[in-house]
This record gives structure tokens, sequence and C-alpha cells, in this order.
């Protein structure tokens, strides 16, 4: 594609852009025409533009029957059919400023594609109650249709899915508002209001539950929403490139404060403040610029002090994000000497506690140990007081069967008669050295195992 073609169809898209956005802030009944992430260029093309003649045909209906009653234009969501209808190979290639934020004059465009895809109702359904539960192969479908039509590296990619996210959940809150209504049960809801975009029933219904039992998390939020300092006036026109603008008018980069000047500054009224908001905050920032430059030395220029003025009147940055510097803008990006700071002292603390951590772990081992090697010493013990015992009663079992032999013997000679009494020391003589005999066995083999060698017996024995 040729220079002059990318530039006519650039301006054509962001006049298309702007007359549609005007008009769909007082249409919130229209209905957009989901694309399928599977159809072919041409197909989704078709599906658009007779989308745009059914529009077209109802309103000029409309006037005809009430031509008293005449309304406003009504196009319709951005749909970007001249986008989706690009040949492969024209591309068009978006910029990226050193914090990873698109800026220029395909910003719009890219932002205006991804919200096409973002209601895309076949690839992105709105069943899912999370945009974080979305699976991830249905993202990368639809990061698959991005880099189809814009030249975008792959570190933007989480910017980019970033943005989609936001839109999906945007698209998802305007179904809520106009087809929902927690007064009403869901019985009736369905009997009076069509379910939107094709939803089906139990999807439907499981949508309804959900943001019925986050009814009140809700309205925390709208209420907090409304404590919204500041209101950006310009359009689809982003920070970054205002920022941009301002460096090539002024050969540097704008301040925090000169961003809200000119992102709170309506081109309608002439370039004043938007509302009544915007002009106390600047009055305040102006304030804080004068008191800083009475405390510093004579020659000090007012954008010297502008981020401390801002931070006075404003207070420390919230954690990740970075204020008048549009989405994306990290605080690691924008004030590297401090974070660097900071992740010094965190780094301290994390090897202080490491170590505190280490030493409990070693003291647990240790204890850990200990009580092992007690509990085995006990063990042990018992086993060889178990093993004693057994000792002892296996002796007197042993015993006992010798008293129980010499007894039968003694009676087998008080039985036998007058014989008896002449063979009962004999008999007794023998029945004493057998016993002496096994203890004297009995012994020699306890002082074996003991380590301890038997006594020789003599020669005359």
């Amino acid at each position: 594609m040729t220079n002059k073609r990318l530039q006519k169809l650039i301006k054509n898209i962001r006049k298309r852009s702007r007359g549609q956005e005007s008009n769909n802030r007082c249409d919130d009944e229209v209905v957009s025409q989901d694309i399928t992430s599977h159809s072919s260029p041409e197909t989704q093309n078709n599906a658009l533009e007779s989308q745009q003649d059914d529009e077209e045909f109802h309103e000029e209906g409309e006037n005809e029957v009430l031509p008293s009653q005449r309304q406003p234009n009504r196009r319709g969501r951005t749909v970007m059919k001249d986008v989706h209808a690009l040949h492969h190979d024209d591309l068009l290639h978006v910029t990226f400023n050193e914090r990873g934020q698109p800026y220029g004059d395909l910003q719009p465009v890219l932002a205006n594609y991804v919200g096409t895809i973002a209601r895309n109702g076949v690839l992105l359904p709105l069943d899912y109650l999370d945009w974080r539960k979305v699976p991830k192969h249905r993202l990368e479908e639809a990061w698959k249709l991005v880099i189809a039509r814009f030249i975008i590296s792959d570190q933007h990619q989480d910017f980019v899915m970033q943005m989609m996210g936001v839109a999906w959940r945007r698209w998802r809150t305007e179904v809520k508002a106009t087809s929902y209504d927690s007064n009403i049960p869901l019985e009736e809801l369905v009997s009076i209001r069509p379910i939107p975009h094709g939803l089906a029933t139990e999807v439907w219904e499981r949508l309804c539950a959900y943001w019925k039992a986050t009814e009140k998390s809700s309205k925390i939020n709208r209420e907090n929403g409304k404590n919204k300092k500041g209101t950006h006036a310009q359009g689809r026109t982003s920070i970054p490139s205002l920022e941009d603008k301002f460096l090539k008018e002024n050969g540097r980069k704008p301040t925090r404060i000169e961003i809200m000047h000119l992102s709170r500054r309506s081109k309608k009224k002439g370039g004043a403040p938007v509302d009544a908001e915007a002009i106390r905050y600047e009055n305040l920032l102006d304030e804080a610029v004068q008191t800083r430059l009475q405390d510093m030395p004579e020659g000090t220029q007012a954008i010297e002090v502008h981020e401390d003025a801002f931070r006075d009147v404003f207070g420390t940055e919230h954690s990740g994000r970075v204020r008048c510097l549009g989405a994306g803008a990290l605080p690691s990006q924008v004030f590297p000497e401090q974070c660097r700071r900071s992740s010094f002292y965190n780094r301290q603390n994390y090897h202080s506690t490491l170590e505190m951590t280490n030493k409990f772990k070693e003291m647990q081992e240790q204890m850990k140990k200990d009580m092992e090697m007690r509990e085995s010493q006990l063990r042990a013990e018992m086993e060889a007081q178990k093993a004693q015992l057994q000792t002892e009663m296996e002796k007197m079992r042993q015993m006992q069967d010798q008293f129980e032999s010499c007894t039968r013997v003694m009676q087998s000679m008080i039985s036998g008669g007058s014989s008896g009494h002449e063979l009962l020391p004999t008999q007794m003589a023998t029945v004493m050295t057998n016993i002496i005999q096994k203890h004297i066995y009995a012994t020699s083999n306890e002082r074996e195992n003991d380590g301890r060698t038997p006594p020789e017996e003599s020669s005359g024995d």
C-alpha cells in the first residue's frame, strides 16, 4: 500500500470514528454486529455493511413516519470495516513510547479495532464472570487477529491485551445497563426484555445471578467512581499522543502538571478548562508551585518544581500506577531512582528476613534431630529391658520345670516302696548334678555374650 493510500485510510477511519463516537453518546440501545474470528475479511466486511444498511433503512423509515420527532443520525458502534477488510500484506505500523504505550495517528485506530474484537461474542463471549478466567486459547486467537492487521512486536502483547480486557469489561457493563434490572425478577425480566446478543438462556441466568450477588460491591464501585479527580477531555487522543505532540512543539517532554492542563481543556470552549473541578485543581497546583519556588534559590524555573508540587496536591502514588500518564505507566519506568532506592531497602529487609528464617529453620532441624536421637535411645533401652525381662522369664520357666521333674522323682521313689528309700539319695544327686550343669552352661553363655570369658574348670573336677 502506498503512503498516500495509507494516509487516506487513516483519515477516513479517524473521521468515521469521531462521528460515531459523538453519535454513540446518545444511543445505548443499538446492538453491534459480532464478527466471527473464523470468517474471512470479505465476509466480515459484507456483514458489517449489511448491518449499516439496515440501520440507515430503519432511520429513514422513522423519519418518514414521524417527521415531527426527528432524532439525530444513529450509525451504531464503530465496526472498523476498513481495517477488517485490509489485505494481509497491508499492515498498519503502530508506534510505542518508552513506557510501552501506543501513540500517534494509529493509536485511535488500534483502540477502536481492539474494541471490535472485545465485542466479538463468538470469540470472547460474555458468559465468563471475569476477564482473567477467559481461556488462554481464546486470548491467543484474539491476539492473532490484532497482529493480522497491525505490526506490533510481542513485547507489547500484554498492553494490547490489557486494552482488550478493559474494552470487554466496558462492553459487558453496557449490556448490564441496557438489559438488566436488579429490581425486576429474572422470570419477568426475560418476558419484558429479550435476552441480548443471542446469549443462551442458562448463560443469561448465570450472568444475572452473578450481577445480583455483586450488587453491593457494584454500588460501592459506583460511589467510588464519583470521587474520581479529573476528566480527560481530549476524546480519542491519548495522553502519550499529547506528550508526543508537546515534545515536537517544545523540544522537551511535558510535566504531569502540563499534561493535566492539556488533557482537561475543551476544544469547543476555546481551550478553557472543561469544568469547575479542573479550574480548582489548576489553582491548587499553581499555589503549590509558587510555594515551592519561594523555598528554592533565585532563578529556579517553575517546571523544576512541578513534580514536587504535583505530589503536594495529590499525595503519593498508588502502587503500580502513575497519575496523568495513562494506562500502563509504572512507577519503575517514571521514577527509576526512587524505585531503585526503595528496592535496595526492600532487598536489605528481604535478606535480613531470609537470614532469620534460615536460622529458625536450622533450629527446628536441630531440635528435630535431638528428638529423634532421644527417641531412638529410649526405644533401644526399652528393647533391652524387654529382652532382659524375657530372659528372666525363661529362666524362671526352666527352674520351674526342673523342680517339677524333681518332685516327680521324689513321688516315684516314695511310691516305689522300700527300694525307693534306698535309691532316693542317688537319684537326688543325679537330678542336682543336671541342674548345676545347666546353670553353669547358662552362666557361661551369658558371659560370652557380655564379652567375658568363663572361668576355667579345675582338672580335679
